[in-house]
């Protein structure tokens, strides 16, 4: 019988490599004798015993004195010293007892013995019978030569036996996913088929099994009988039947039957059952346990009945929360469901709960976040059920300004609208516009209008409105605002947001009013007309200061020094950003004060101020880390970022994007990780290494999906389709653009399609498919021009100057660009008026008109350089360079040279500009026959092409200037 109960060494064994190897060193180099092997049914002691026990070094040291003992055939210390008898293969003497004959041998034994107790669990719980096996365990282990290993349920060893274990506090842990997948396909054996989609398939199983071994094995034998997606639905439909062998049920043949195993031995019934039928409930478990529990049930003092679950190792308690594996969960929610008192009393708690949130909203995000799926389950099944004991309607609206928790508080909302046939009007609307406020920031701007729309509709605004009706409306316009202005549908936002202030106005809601004519102020930022910005905030702040808004009268400030920021209005900015500091301080509104500093360090950034800027930013750094505001923490280490980006310092930018990224990954703000890709792909970028900028755009893309922010998600597709452009992979290129423009046109945005179109036009003006080119940009710059988007429409007429000038349309070209340079001008973009000299200085070369070519980047140089685009002013010094060797002015061209490489020094990181000022300077010194200044400045420019790494053409640009140099040479 102890034969047929002792398991074969198994097979397969995957993942448990380095716990066996602490095992063997426990006993063959540590020199150490008790070892145990804790934790849940299921998790594969029994198999990491044996493979323990089989290993090469233990045999070595046992030899054939390993002995293996399935106590769950005995439950007594006597059954276990017949047991031992048996195995050993002792021989009773008439005049000695069964102890006497079994210690006899353990302490006359020559060599050492190893005694494998598993399943220890069932004499250990065996009724009245703990202190004899405890008696006869603590003897044996008093033997010098024997050695014990002991697998049971539950976080402690047995008696008070000094035992290492594997694993950590609750036991060995469960499987890590590859080495679960590796299991599972062994076990699976040749009937797995492969697909496109198995692989992801049978990663999403193993995650819901919690990489449970006995769960994975189990699960794994169906697939020799049914297909993949057959298990799939058989776990959706119903979980605990994919977890069993079709024989027999037993201990290594069905979860359930291991859990139920569990439930007897422990003795667990009345409280205590039900209490683990709650925590199976709560996919959180319960966090905080030892505060939360006594709030969730009040006074019924539950600590006990915690221990005995945790011992039972079918509950265990990690980072101070009691958690529960999920075969464990699905079975004991099935067989011993939650009773509705008990859910009850849970709506109560988390009612509670989230009215108590902290007002600081990180250190209520960090809370929230620990419960937020018992959340929704809870008031999920209360809405459900139409008995719900407190407001689901206020419990959503104290979540749903936490954008992390979008798709909870999205569903909640859909079915409270869909579940709730007496639900008050003023609480639909509220329910509405919340749904549309989460659309709107999803980037799904049409479905987020046509909710609004909705609501406004039901409202004639033509008749008499009453005050409450009045507000909806403003909150409707100002909702509208947002949607527009998240589009840059600018005109149309300025509309909304005077439409909005109109009705806030009649509602008499005044802090309404100046908060959208705050908003309407940084509509008139976005698009640089900081003159109406500046009076439309100033008028906000007066009607912030009537009513006694002291906050929103330092953000005003704070925004105008924003202002004043742009338009390098610098000491006035500093000022004012300084005086909001203070403010902020005196209202001890730290977070304010550390975005103040955020700006500062943006305007000194800006200044080319670095160590300033630097300086501003670590202290809006220490500021966020007092507060525990983990995003403002990410918010500077990606300031810092740009700040290393502005002087060229990429590694070091690359370095503090990628801190930024694993804090915002810490504190779940995905689309803040897809940003942080998406800066780092522009890093990349800027540098020409297009591969690694393609990954970069690929994990952006991946987040944004993530996050479900679509919009994001379709603009990182553009610039990815930007990258291939640049690599001159146009067929790609199109392709994503192309994908891109069909997710814009899908959400309703109708600015990013004509982005889009606009990029295609420029793809297709450099296949040379000019006509198509043509129509694209044009059609793109109507757009643009529709949208009020003068920066746009201007962008595309410069587009068009460009393509117009390499069909040497030398006329046209100059028009276009002359009309972009105008508009450029109107709203004040320094930087498009710069690139439009740039292009007339090309257009000018290109006809042989020098002195005029001249002008044109002596302007562009100047422009540059009062904006501080020192990488921009070199590009210029280059072309002049050009410029001067083409009309042989050799020293005037060393000149230029010169002072662009001079100027590029402090940016080591633009390889190709630097690159090709080297190799156009070494065409000037061939020009003036000094072949050895020709040759060491063709060399450099080679060698700093080849050290990119992605420049292959350009070197070999370089090698062509030295073969032709070298045929030179020979003449």
């Amino acid at each position: 019988m102890i034969a047929s109960a002792t398991p074969a060494v198994p097979i397969v064994f995957k993942g448990r490599e380095e716990l066996v190897e602490q095992g063997v060193a426990i006993f063959c180099q540590q020199c150490l004798r008790f070892l145990a092997i804790l934790g849940a049914g299921g998790m594969g002691k029994t198999s990491l015993a044996l493979h323990i026990m089989d290993s090469d070094l233990v045999q070595n040291k046992f030899g054939e004195r390993c002995y293996f003992i399935p106590c769950e055939l005995f439950e007594d210390a006597e059954s276990l010293v017949q047991g031992l008898i048996h195995v050993m293969e002792l021989t009773m003497q008439e005049s000695q007892s069964k102890q006497k004959v079994l210690f006899n041998h353990l302490q006359s034994a020559h060599g050492d013995l190893l005694i494998v107790f598993d399943n220890f669990e069932t004499p250990w719980n065996h009724g009245n019978s703990r202190i004899g096996v405890k008696n006869l365990l603590e003897k044996i282990a008093k033997c010098g030569k024997v050695s014990l290993i002991v697998t049971m349920r539950g976080p402690d060893g047995p008696g008070d036996i000094a035992w290492e274990r594997l694993g950590d506090q609750s036991g060995i842990p469960t499987l890590l996913p590859v080495p679960a997948k590796e299991a599972f396909k062994a076990f699976s054996g040749n009937k797995l088929q492969s697909s496109d989609d198995s692989e992801s398939q049978i990663d999403s199983l193993l995650y819901q099994l919690e990489y449970v071994p006995l769960a994975i094995r189990l699960s794994a034998q169906h697939v020799k009988r049914v297909p993949l997606r057959t298990l799939i639905r058989m776990w959706e439909k119903d979980k605990t039947s994919i977890v069993a062998e079709q024989t027999e049920p037993g201990r290594l043949t069905s979860v359930s039957f291991s859990i139920d195993l569990s439930i007897q031995i422990f003795r667990i019934e009345g409280r205590t059952l039900e209490l683990l039928s709650t925590i199976s409930f709560l996919p959180d478990g319960i966090p905080l346990w030892v505060e939360s529990l006594d709030l969730m049930f009040p006074g019924e003092g539950l600590s006990v009945n915690v221990s005995t679950l945790v011992e039972s190792s079918l509950i265990y308690d990690r980072n101070e929360g009691l958690k529960m594996l999920a075969p464990v969960r699905e079975h004991v929610h099935s067989k011993y469901p939650i009773e509705q008192v008990n859910i009850d009393q849970l709506e109560m708690f988390y009612a509670q709960f989230l009215e108590n949130l902290p007002d600081n909203n990180m250190t209520a995000q960090s809370e929230l976040q620990l419960h937020i799926n018992n959340i929704e389950k809870i008031f999920k099944a209360q809405i459900n059920s139409g008995h719900p004991k407190t407001s689901s309607i206020s419990a959503v609206k104290e979540f749903t300004g936490f954008s992390r928790f979008n798709s909870v508080s999205m569903g909640l909302i859909d079915l409270i609208l869909e579940k709730d046939t007496n639900i008050k009007k003023n609480d639909e609307v509220d329910l509405k516009l919340m749904r549309a406020f989460r659309w709107q920031w999803m980037g799904s701007f049409h479905d987020a209008e046509a909710q609004v729309m909705s609501v406004k509709d039901c409202i004639n605004e033509e008749g008499n409105i009453s005050q409450s009706e009045a507000d909806i409306l403003g909150r409707c316009f100002d909702l509208l605002q947002y949607i527009y202005y998240s589009q840059t549908q600018y005109e149309k936002a300025i509309n909304m947001s005077l439409q909005a202030q109109k009705y806030f106005k009649k509602s008499e809601n005044q802090w309404a009013q100046a908060d959208s004519m705050r908003w309407l102020g940084d509509v008139y930022y976005m698009q640089d007309r900081y003159k109406e910005a500046s009076e439309t905030i100033s008028e906000a702040q007066q009607l912030f200061q009537k009513i006694g808004n002291e906050l929103g009268v330092a953000e005003c400030l704070r925004r105008l020094g924003d202002i004043y920021r742009m338009q390098g209005r610098n000491d006035e900015a500093i000022k004012m950003l300084s005086d909001a500091l203070k403010q902020f301080q005196t209202f001890g509104n730290q977070a304010q004060a550390a975005e103040c500093l955020l700006s500062l360090g943006e305007l000194y950034r800006k200044q080319q101020k670095y160590n300033e800027a630097t300086e501003m930013i670590m202290k809006a750094q220490k500021q966020f880390e007092e507060i525990r505001d983990k995003k403002g923490v990410a918010d500077c280490l990606q300031t810092l970022g740009f700040i290393y980006g502005d002087q060229a310092h990429y590694d070091e930018a690359v370095g503090m994007c990628s801190n930024a990224q694993m804090q915002y990954q810490n504190i779940g703000s995905v689309v803040d990780v897809a940003w942080c890709f998406h800066i780092m792909q522009d890093i990349y970028y800027t540098q020409a290494q297009y591969e690694k900028a393609i990954n970069m755009s690929l994990q952006a893309q991946k987040y944004f999906k993530k996050s479900e922010n679509q919009w994001a998600q379709a603009n990182s597709m553009s610039w990815l389709g930007d990258i291939y452009y640049m690599q001159t992979r146009y067929k790609e290129a199109s392709e994503i653009i192309s994908e891109a423009q069909q997710l814009f046109y899908q959400i309703g945005n109708e600015l990013g399609v004509a982005e889009c179109l606009k990029r295609l036009g420029d793809i297709h003006r450099m296949q040379g498919r000019n006509d198509e080119a043509i129509k694209m940009i044009s059609d793109a710059s109507k757009q643009f021009q529709t949208f009020g988007n003068q920066m746009q429409a201007a962008e595309c007429l410069w587009s068009l100057g460009e393509l117009y000038r390499k069909q040497k349309k030398y006329d046209e070209a100059t028009e276009m660009i002359m009309k972009a340079q105008k508009q450029f001008e109107e709203i004040g973009y320094k930087r498009g008026v710069a690139d439009c000299w740039l292009i007339l200085g090309y257009i000018y070369r290109n006809q042989a008109q020098y002195n005029e070519a001249v002008g044109m980047f002596s302007n562009s140089q100047r422009e540059y350089e009062n904006i501080g685009r020192i990488v921009d002013v070199a590009v210029c010094y280059q072309y002049l360079g050009i410029t001067h060797r083409l009309q042989d002015q050799h020293e005037q061209g060393k000149e230029a040279f010169t002072k662009a490489l001079e100027l590029l020094r402090e940016f080591p990181g633009e390889k190709y500009t630097i690159g090709w000022t080297l190799l156009e300077f070494g065409y000037l010194f061939f020009d003036m026959k000094d072949f050895v200044e020709a040759r060491r400045k063709y060399e450099e420019a080679r060698d700093i092409f080849a050290s990119h790494g992605q420049l292959a053409r350009q070197v070999d640009e370089c090698s062509r200037a030295l073969a032709k140099l070298d045929e030179a040479m020979k003449q």
